[in-house]
C-alpha cells in the first residue's frame, strides 16, 4: 500500500484503501508530518476522493461524486478531519 501511496496510483488500491487512506489522514501522526500528509492527500486524489488546488491545498469532491464507502468513511471520521479539507472550493481534479 506505501508503495501505491507514494505512486499515487488508483489502480494500485485495494477496494478497501480508502476508508483506510481516510483514517490515516486524520490521524496525528499523517497531520504532523507533511511529507505524509501530502502522501495520503495525493493518493485520495489519485482516487478521486479529493482535489488539489493551484495553490497546493487539498480538498474533498462533493460526497454525491464520492463511492458509498468513501462517503460512510468520512461521515464516520467527520469529527476526526481537519475543517481544511472541507473548506477548499475551488479545487480542480
Amino acid at each position: 500500500m506505501l508503495d501505491a501511496v507514494e505512486r499515487h496510483d488508483a489502480n494500485a488500491f485495494e477496494p478497501g484503501a480508502v476508508p483506510h487512506l481516510l483514517r490515516r489522514l486524520a490521524s496525528d501522526a499523517v497531520q504532523h508530518d507533511a511529507k505524509a500528509e501530502e502522501a495520503v492527500c495525493r493518493a485520495l486524489v489519485a482516487c478521486g476522493v479529493m482535489r488539489s488546488t493551484s495553490d497546493g491545498r487539498y480538498g474533498f469532491v462533493p460526497k454525491h461524486e464520492m463511492d458509498r464507502a468513501a462517503v460512510d468513511a468520512l461521515d464516520a471520521l467527520d469529527a476526526a478531519t481537519p475543517l481544511r479539507y472541507f473548506l477548499v472550493r475551488e479545487a480542480r481534479r
